[in-house]
């Protein structure tokens, strides 16, 4: 419906259809209302309104079009020129005729945040005299008003934008959290920035894997299959500049830039072009990139801001991503060094263990099973305090210790005492030790252990006929004082028996008070009583998997003397 100045509260309609259309963050459509507005003022016979983007005129129609004739006559009228910041007058009259416009013309730029945004156009009829005289100043109030509706649509816009870019953040770093390979979240980033900026097409460009020149890794949008894989020379092209200045660049027409990325520009579909750099540990090392269509407006500086911020952001937690996966490799070497490769087979003992790690980071605890001479075998665990590479680096020297004083002592207690020595000569004042020691001898019906505890989880001793008990030899940590106290203890496994040493992540605790905790551990063992040492770390498994978190390392070891022995 058209809006007449006589028309009661046809001003008020206005402001009503300008915010509701603001709201909507689409400007050329409030343009087309202010437009269609002006051309009910008194003496207007046509209207359009002009709209500064990217430092360029664009003009954009009422609900009526102005015809091509109606642009040329107007075009020369108005120039990016007249609308620079500054008091200039704000109406402009041109007086003649030269192309057949009629005796007036009208042009009334309007500015939004001190910027100019754009201009009312109209052309008024010379035989309505008094009505030009009362339209000039209608048209001042009418271009006032667009200036507030591009600024409530670019507000709009900016909002919703800002939006969709937080939410596209957090999807990337949940992403990240849940493990995704990193080719997979820049997948993620350029499907994310297309649809931030809505753009048709999204591309990054990293080096190429063999490192001779650039290539298009990711593509997401229109033609994306068309131009991902593609390589070309760093020097010359777009992303090469962009990676060389570490700033964004940003084209009105790609095609006409000699820079442009020639498997897009090869298209012939895109016109307006954005590129940013991605950074990665303090370097440009890849581009992200959008374009438009030819049809589409190009992109505005701050849409360009806002794509390096996302790009800066998303780089971060990339980055951040990509140190963690490197981190989980380095623990998981880690973890695979302080463990034997495979569990030997022992006549006469019958053998599990297991090394669960925590969630994050890398642990201090280990286990060994150590082949002695005159058919003898070790086993130790341990538990190094403190966590990090310092703490991987202390269980490798403790597990070297021990691999090497055990061919030479045959005391438990000694072989710790040894290990309290190298604890000594390496640590600081906050790294200390607690491990369990035990030598094994296969008899004719049983097994004899002698084991030494240093300030570790009391063993657990599981008879086959469901009793379960602690073995409580005295010990205090290692690493702390020169003499420490170190209790041993013999133990003998009747067939079906089973001996447990475990770290004291098994019962949630830390440090030397874990065996407060062991009582829990008491009864689930007892409903496992009698059962291979395989069935027995099974059964440890899934009560470590039924917690919710798990706050430390795991390392346990089961020791049974199998039900069924030869005579």
């Amino acid at each position: 419906m058209t809006l007449r100045i006589a028309d009661q509260g046809g001003w008020a309609a206005l402001a009503d259809r300008l915010t509701a259309r603001g709201s909507e963050a689409d400007p050329r459509s409030a343009m087309a209302v202010v437009a269609d507005f002006a051309r009910s003022l008194p003496g207007v016979t046509a209207a359009a309104v002009v709209l500064v983007e990217s430092d360029e005129l664009v003009w954009v129609a009422g609900s009526d079009p102005p015809s091509e004739d109606l642009r040329a006559r107007l075009a020369h009228r108005v120039r990016l020129a007249d609308l620079a910041p500054g008091p200039p007058e704000k109406v402009r009259r041109h007086a003649g005729d030269p192309v057949g416009i009629g005796p007036e013309a009208v042009v009334v730029p309007f500015t939004t945040s001190g910027r100019p945004a754009g201009a009312l156009c109209a052309v008024l009829d010379d035989r309505a005299r008094p009505a030009t005289q009362e339209g000039g100043p209608l048209l001042e109030a009418l271009a006032a008003l667009a200036g507030a509706a591009i600024h409530w649509a670019g507000a709009a816009e900016r909002a919703a934008r800002d939006r969709r870019a937080l939410e596209a953040l957090h999807g990337l770093a949940g992403a990240l959290l849940a493990g995704a390979a990193v080719d997979d979240v820049l997948q993620l980033l350029a499907l994310r920035a297309l649809e931030v900026a809505r753009a048709d097409l999204a591309t990054i460009v990293l080096p190429a894997r063999d490192q001779a020149g650039l290539e298009i890794r990711v593509a997401v949008g229109a033609h994306a299959d068309a131009v991902r894989g593609q390589r070309f020379a760093r020097e010359g092209s777009l992303s090469g500049d962009v990676l060389a200045a570490g700033r964004p660049i940003r084209l009105a027409d790609l095609p006409s830039d000699p820079r442009g990325h020639q498997p897009v520009v090869a298209l012939g579909v895109f016109g307006p072009w954005l590129s940013v750099p991605l950074w990665f540990r303090g370097r440009a090392a890849g581009t992200l990139s959008l374009g438009r269509t030819r049809a589409r407006p190009p992109f505005s500086e701050d849409e360009s801001v806002m794509l390096q911020t996302f790009a800066t952001q998303a780089s971060l937690s990339i980055e951040r991503g990509q140190v963690q996966q490197e981190v989980a490799e380095v623990a998981h070497a880690l973890r695979q060094a302080l463990v034997p490769p495979s569990l030997p087979a022992l006549p006469g003992i019958d053998l599990a263990a297991r090394l669960r790690p925590r969630r994050s980071g890398i642990g201090g605890d280990f286990y060994d099973v150590i082949s002695l001479p005159g058919g003898e075998w070790g086993f130790v665990v341990g538990d190094i305090a403190g966590s990090g590479p310092s703490a991987a680096a202390l269980t490798a020297l403790a597990r070297h210790t021990v691999l090497t004083a055990a061919h030479t002592l045959r005391q438990p207690a000694d072989l710790l005492g040894v290990l309290n020595e190298s604890m000594l000569s390496r640590t600081g004042d906050e790294q200390f030790c607690t491990a369990v020691y035990a030598r094994a001898r296969v008899r004719r019906r049983s097994v004899r252990l002698v084991l030494a505890r240093a300030g570790h989880p009391y063993p657990v001793l599981l008879r086959s006929g469901g009793e379960a008990a602690l073995i409580r030899p005295p010990g205090e940590p290692l690493g702390i004082r020169r003499h420490p106290d170190i209790g041993t203890e013999t133990v003998i496994l009747d067939p079906g028996d089973a001996l447990v040493l475990y770290t004291d992540g098994l019962v949630e605790s830390r440090g030397p008070g874990a065996q407060h905790d062991a009582g829990a551990l008491l009864d689930v063992l007892r409903d496992v009583a009698g059962q291979p040492a395989e069935a027995i770390a099974h059964h440890l498994d899934s009560m470590l998997e039924a917690r919710r978190e798990r706050l430390d390392d795991v390392a346990f070891v089961v020791i049974a003397a199998p039900e069924h022995r030869r005579s």
